[in-house]
């Protein structure tokens, strides 16, 4: 008999929000950006599709982004592994944003207090 193995930590109420609203906001933003993208004719030839996906700028998006999402899933489930890769996101979000600029404080509160979040529940972790 196969018996199902649940894990005896409980998630606090701020990862279930953070991750509630960051799993919303992922869905929502993905949705708005494919809109645009269909919008704008980003889609309507190989080459533009092509010249959309190779710029470095897309790679670090996507790669951050991808990042984002693995991280999110592992605060849900309560493993450590979801706060170290939230913090390679957010490194590599950081360095992006001063290689290129456009470093904003704003931008910036919100990614920090999620891994702020994660690391003081990180002892709760398995």
């Amino acid at each position: 008999m196969v018996e199902a193995v649940f894990s005896t930590v409980s998630r606090p109420k701020i990862i279930t929000s953070v991750c509630l609203l960051g799993f919303v906001g992922y869905g929502l933003g993905l949705i708005g950006l494919v809109g645009f993208l269909i919008f704008t004719g980003a889609f309507s030839t190989p080459t533009a599709v092509y010249q959309l996906l190779s710029s470095y700028g897309s790679f670090v998006i996507i790669l951050t982004s991808l990042l984002t999402l693995v991280g999110l899933i592992g605060y849900w489930k309560m493993r450590k592994w979801g706060v170290y890769i939230y913090a390679v996101m957010l490194a590599i979000y950081v360095v992006y944003m001063l290689v290129v600029g456009g470093f904003n404080i704003f931008g910036f509160v919100l990614p920090v207090f999620i891994f702020i979040i994660g690391v003081t529940n990180f002892k709760k972790m398995t």
